[in-house]
């Protein structure tokens, strides 16, 4: 519904997941997904809305961690400590990666992390 209402050129960039100046909200919703956050206010005398995409940042940590064994020998099952093992955890952080900025309900501005704007 909220597709086939968009002009052929705005439907071509909401399939490759991009946005151009002029785009309406539902069109930027479309080809980018539900922002992360919103905030609107006053800026030079203007009002304005900006959404907020968020990135995922890996962060990487190495620590030593006990390691057991555990099976099954000749006299049943066995186990036991065997010392300590070198382990990598993954954490994921979110950071700012794109804003987009509207007035009127059209896209005027945004900044970019992510190379998804034209």
């Amino acid at each position: 519904m909220i597709f086939n209402s968009l002009d052929s050129e705005h439907k071509d960039l909401v399939r490759q997941g991009k946005i151009v100046r002029g785009m309406s909200k539902p069109a930027v919703f479309l080809a980018m997904g539900h922002p992360d956050s919103k905030t609107s206010g006053v800026q030079h005398g203007k009002s304005f809305d900006r959404w907020h995409y968020n990135i995922l940042i890996p962060v990487y940590s190495h620590y030593y961690a006990p390691y057991y064994r555990y099976g099954y020998g000749p006299y049943g099952c066995r186990g036991g400590y065997y010392g300590l093992g070198y382990q990598t955890s993954v954490h994921y952080v979110p950071l700012q990666g794109s804003t987009v900025e509207f007035n009127k309900g059209k896209v005027t501005d945004w900044s970019v992390v992510n190379g998804r704007f034209q």
